[in-house]
């Protein structure tokens, strides 16, 4: 936007030039000492309101761009619409010394962050359009009401017409300016001279400065713009501490290139911007104070009739009708009256209207209508009424054209076009000679459809007709046309259905046709797909092992349509036979993994912090983990777990036993993926596990043979409890402190626990 906004203002810089001038008149509110206030704009979070910008004023009279902003943002987990009209200006009051009495303006470099609110603004940043958030923006006041929409792409214009003058004048005086800004200062028969005025400068950076610029414009009754007939500008607006004079000069196109006629302007448009140079950086400002205009004759006096109209025209349809007309000069709106052929001038219905067109609605069809329109110039200033009649169009639709038939076996594709636009359309069809009324009725919307069903070799007739309301409809038009003859196979019967081959499980498509064709057409594609956009491949069998697609084609956990045909030639098809819809298994879990980052030992002998892992690829919303010892039939802690999240946190296990883990998806119901499983081993259990400030426990010897002497420190009394490996309780005895000769059971490996007052200790001992 900055190198498009700078292009403008280097282009107007051209047009600069000297007049005479003996007579000035104030620019309006061009003291800038009366200021609007504008609203803010928040949005309201959970009962909250959170501002995005604060309140602001701008001076009396002068406008500024805007950005239309409608966006949805995410603030908090919840979302929130943006919907407002960002004002791109900062501007503020320069008040103390200052030309002309109590108050200046004072125009900012910008850029969009230093109007919205920090917060909203570092949540909206990446749903704004990029130019608005990384580009540094002047602030600009006009005159006149400026479109940013239809401003870029006129900058736009002239940055592509910079190679001459000439191509510039060009591009200016074809611009239709009303399209950019509306309003302006009204002229009335002055000619201008020169624009004056004070202003100071601050650069935030070298080569940037401020810019006036002059575009004064004349209404074109013949096209109805305003063509752009002179105009000139100051961008030399540099670094000033103090308040200075500065001049723009006006100078018309016909003095730049005699080729343009000499026209007065009717219309004057002022722009002020904070930042026209190369660099433009955000912290530059401009203030302006005191402009005057000054002008080389004496308006005529303002007359007491409006301009006539110069044409009136009409365009009837069948309920409305567009009116439009063009007057002999600018004029400030019009009076228009309508009613029925002959109603008495006072009587009808009377509309003010600002523009040159309007369009009347829910008029009768096939009806004279009279419409008087005239100029409106004030409140008591009026042109002449000028009329004209015109007949709303009969009552009926658009004619149905170029109806034509494509007939297939047992099918065919109907296609037309109309004379003009409707709403939809009304078909009807049956076998040749059919009474009207009594055959398959449809209400195609678009203007083709396929009628289904019909008999091979078949002479059958079709009514069209198009439809404009539930009351207008057009003409019927007819055809007859015949399907082709049954010669190539049918489908009997098509299924999908699992099979297994030596003992492995497939997924095959299999048919059976009436005949034997050249081949087979298979076309496939997700639920709902278009007939010739799915995936097609031929087949000269009547089954198809799907089990390929599924591994590389068919995206896991989808639904998807088959349809199969019969080829007899290049030309000759049977009918397509769909088949029950396929939905594909989950896919295999990937990257299964057994974790062990944080292990730890229970006292009564098993080792935690086993956590299993994977990655799905079929969006899958849970899965199904086993696990357990291999051979055993009921693992411990249970088998089968469902989780909805993609790992799964084991219970205690074993120490030094192998387990194994196998995890599949589940999609659906009756939709899961093939098992993945790994094994793993436990860790072994360390020696002796001691609780804080617990009583050593000392076994020997260990390894020991059947019995062992047990040993607390200190002498402490303790419980004493045997287990085996599984968490069995094999034995329990107390001690009062001295040695406890202890009994094995038989050969293997034994947990030892003791619970005295200082706290638990555990050991492993293992027998020979």
């Amino acid at each position: 936007m900055k190198k498009r906004i700078l292009s403008l203002l280097l282009g107007l810089l051209l047009l600069g030039g000297t007049l005479s001038a003996q007579t000035s008149m104030r620019v309006p509110h061009g003291s800038f000492e009366q200021w609007t206030s504008h609203a803010g704009y928040s949005v309201s979070l959970m009962g909250l309101s959170l501002p995005v910008y604060d309140t602001f004023s701008t001076p009396t009279g002068w406008d500024h761009l805007a950005y239309p902003v409608n966006e949805t943002i995410s603030l908090f987990g919840l979302n929130v619409n943006l919907n407002t009209t960002l004002p791109l200006v900062k501007v503020s009051r320069e008040a103390g010394s200052v030309p002309d009495s109590a108050k200046a303006v004072k125009l900012h470099t910008f850029m969009l962050s230093d109007l919205v609110n920090p917060n909203i603004y570092s949540l909206a940043e990446n749903f704004l359009d990029s130019m608005l958030t990384q580009t540094v923006f002047p602030s600009v006041l006009s005159t006149g009401a400026v479109d940013l929409d239809v401003f870029i792409p006129i900058a736009t214009n002239l940055l592509s017409n910079m190679d001459s003058v000439e191509d510039l004048l060009a591009s200016l005086a074809l611009m239709d300016v009303n399209e950019l800004v509306s309003g302006g200062i009204a002229l009335s028969g002055f000619q201008p001279s020169r624009l004056t005025g004070s202003y100071k400068y601050h650069s935030a950076t070298s080569g940037d400065n401020g810019a006036v610029l002059l575009l004064g414009t004349h209404y074109n009754t013949l096209t109805h713009q305003r063509d752009v007939v002179g105009g000139g500008a100051n961008i030399a607006l540099t670094d000033m501490a103090n308040y200075t004079p500065f001049t723009v000069d006006y100078v018309s196109l016909h003095q730049l290139q005699p080729s343009f006629p000499e026209q007065a302007p009717d219309s004057l448009i002022v722009l002020i911007l904070s930042s026209a140079g190369e660099h433009m950086q955000q912290g530059s400002y401009l203030c302006v104070d005191n402009l005057v205009l000054w002008h080389d004759s004496v308006p005529p006096a303002t007359p007491d009739t409006c301009a006539s109209l110069a044409s009136l025209a009409s365009l009837p349809a069948i309920h409305e009708a567009v009116l439009n007309w063009s007057a002999t000069a600018p004029v400030a709106g019009y009076e228009l009256e309508y009613g029925p052929a002959g109603f008495a001038h006072g009587s009808g219905t009377l509309l003010t209207l600002t523009n040159n067109t309007v369009t009347l609605t829910t008029l009768t069809p096939n009806t004279a209508y009279t419409a008087y329109v005239r100029t409106r110039c004030s409140d008591s200033i009026y042109g002449n009424w000028a009329s004209l009649s015109f007949t709303t169009l009969p009552d009926t639709c658009s004619r149905i054209l170029n109806l034509v038939a494509l007939p297939a076996i047992h099918e065919a594709h109907l296609t037309w076009s109309t004379t003009g636009a409707v709403a939809g359309y009304e078909l009807e069809y049956g076998p040749a000679g059919f009474v009207h009324g009594s055959g398959i009725a449809i209400q195609p919307v678009a203007d083709s459809a396929t009628l289904y069903g019909l008999d091979p070799n078949t002479l059958y007739d079709v009514r069209l007709r198009t439809r404009c309301s539930d009351s207008v409809h057009g003409d019927w038009a007819s055809l007859s046309f015949r399907t082709l003859p049954d010669t190539c196979a049918s489908i009997l019967w098509i299924e999908i259905e699992e099979v297994a081959i030596d003992g492995f499980p497939w997924s095959e498509l299999s048919w059976q046709g009436s005949s034997n064709p050249d081949h087979w057409e298979i076309e496939y594609g997700p639920q709902g797909f278009a007939h010739g956009s799915g995936t097609l491949f031929t087949s000269n069998i009547t089954s198809l092992n799907l089990s390929s697609l599924l591994a590389e084609e068919l995206q896991p956990n989808t639904w998807y349509d088959f349809y199969v045909r019969s080829v007899c030639n290049d030309s000759v098809y049977g009918e397509w036979s769909p088949v029950q819809q396929l939905l594909t298994h989950c896919a295999l879990v990937d990257s299964l993994t057994v974790r062990s980052d944080s292990l730890t030992f229970t006292p009564d002998g098993l080792v935690a912090g086993y956590r299993v892992t994977w990655i799905d690829n079929s969006n899958s919303q849970q899965w199904s983990v086993e696990y357990g010892i291999p051979g055993q039939v009921s693992p411990l802690g249970g088998s089968v777990h469902y989780v909805d999240a993609p790992y799964f946190d084991m219970p205690p296990l074993r120490p030094s036993t192998q387990y194994y883990v196998k995890v599949f998806a589940l999609c659906g119901e009756d939709n899961y993926g093939d098992a993945v499983w790994i094994p793993f081993t436990t860790a072994d259990l360390p020696v002796a596990i001691n609780t804080v400030g617990a009583a050593a426990l000392t076994v020997s010897p260990n390894p020991a043979d059947g019995q062992c002497m047990v040993t607390l420190a200190d002498g402490q009394c303790a419980e004493l409890t045997l287990f085996s490996l599984d968490g069995r309780k094999l034995h329990t005895c107390r001690t009062d402190g001295a040695p406890v000769l202890l009994q094995l059971p038989s050969r293997g490996v034994f947990l030892l626990q003791a619970v005295a007052p200082s706290g638990t200790s555990t050991c492993k001992i293992v027998s020979k």
